[in-house]
């Protein structure tokens, strides 16, 4: 989408491939030169493997990597199957590069804006805006039968609508209003506030409450409020001292992260 490079400052590389080739490209990078961004203990490759979606490496030189076997945990099981087997060959991005289907990208890119926390980078508007010029009629139709078919309406939409409100682009407004109608009840009301006052008060958990309570698929589940409660191992393992009893690790922990919490919703 971009002609030169520095047109797009990237702050991590971020390669997808399919989940049962996860291992082959593992162990290719580490051989590579790559290292993991922090070592894993006892719990952390089973949270990453079990729960999580991608693998994060570095370089000697700070060289960022996400090695992704699967998407964020909004996305249901099967997307990303999907995403290659409509994906074409492109010597451009190396000789096992695949390119995706502009729609696709649109959906990605969209999922992968409103993941990132506020204050949102407008990086991720500028990747829209391209994808959706590069597309043209053909893009409102496809993203919304396939936000729809895979039940992310929601976070779509909403990313549709931020970049359109940004930069008045009529093919995300398209978009959005394409979407905007499929809304369960408490998707509704998270869109309302959302108009009513701005991005900033919106929050990835109420995406995911609104989307549990409409009844859309994805491959967290009901596991999403639950790990807010209770993190998986994996998580308070890398977020505290291995040197300390692991009862001591998990109430400190929790303690942390609701004081977190509080402190992030009082901003």
């Amino acid at each position: 989408m971009y002609e030169h490079r520095e047109d797009r400052p990237a702050s991590d590389i971020d390669v997808l491939v399919p989940q049962e080739s996860v291992d082959i490209a593992l162990s290719a990078l580490l051989a590579s030169g790559w290292d993991h961004l922090y070592p894993f203990g006892r719990h952390g490759e089973a949270f990453i493997r079990d729960e999580g979606y991608n693998f994060p490496l570095i370089t000697d030189d700070d060289l960022l990597c996400e090695l992704h076997f699967r998407l964020w945990g909004v996305v249901p099981a099967g997307l990303v199957e999907e995403l290659f087997d409509a994906s074409t060959p492109d010597p451009s991005l190396g000789p096992t590069g695949r390119r995706l289907a502009l729609h696709h990208a649109f959906l990605v890119g969209a999922l992968h804006f409103w993941n990132m926390p506020w204050p949102r980078s407008l990086r991720g508007m500028w990747d829209l805006v391209r994808i959706a010029r590069a597309a043209g009629n053909d893009l409102t139709g496809d993203v919304a039968h396939c936000a729809g078919r895979w039940g992310l309406h929601l976070p779509v939409l909403l990313s549709a609508a931020a970049t359109a409100s940004a930069w008045d682009d009529p093919a995300c407004t398209a978009v959005a209003e394409a979407l905007r109608p499929d809304l369960g009840p408490g998707e509704r009301a998270v869109f309302r506030r959302f108009v009513r006052s701005g991005e900033r008060p919106l929050r990835l958990q109420h995406v995911v409450a609104a989307r549990l309570l409409a009844g859309r698929p994805s491959r967290s589940g009901l596991r999403a409020p639950f790990r807010r409660l209770w993190a998986h191992p994996g998580i308070v393992e890398r977020a505290t001292p291995d040197k300390w009893p692991w009862w001591r690790r998990r109430v400190i922990f929790s303690f942390r992260a609701g004081a977190l919490e509080k402190k992030s919703g009082r901003k």
